[in-house]
């Protein structure tokens, strides 16, 4: 099942690559969510807006933040 390792799935553009965007990892629940992730999806593309629903699923989620000391 292809998940990540926090179990919740990745959404939304990727910081490294423009015009890439994520929608991916929802493990085995994927069939349920694809209409509300298609629907997220396709606010944010084509309508230029953000998703509030999305926020604890963006690929920053994964960024470490290094605090200087």
């Amino acid at each position: 099942f292809p998940g990540e390792g926090d179990h919740a799935p990745v959404i939304g553009p990727s910081a490294g690559v423009n015009g890439l965007y994520f929608a991916t990892g929802h493990n085995r629940d994927g069939i349920l969510y694809s209409p509300v992730t298609a629907f997220g999806v396709a606010k944010e593309l084509v309508q230029g807006t953000t998703w509030n629903s999305f926020d604890s699923y963006r690929p920053q989620r994964f960024s470490k933040t290094v605090e200087n000391n």
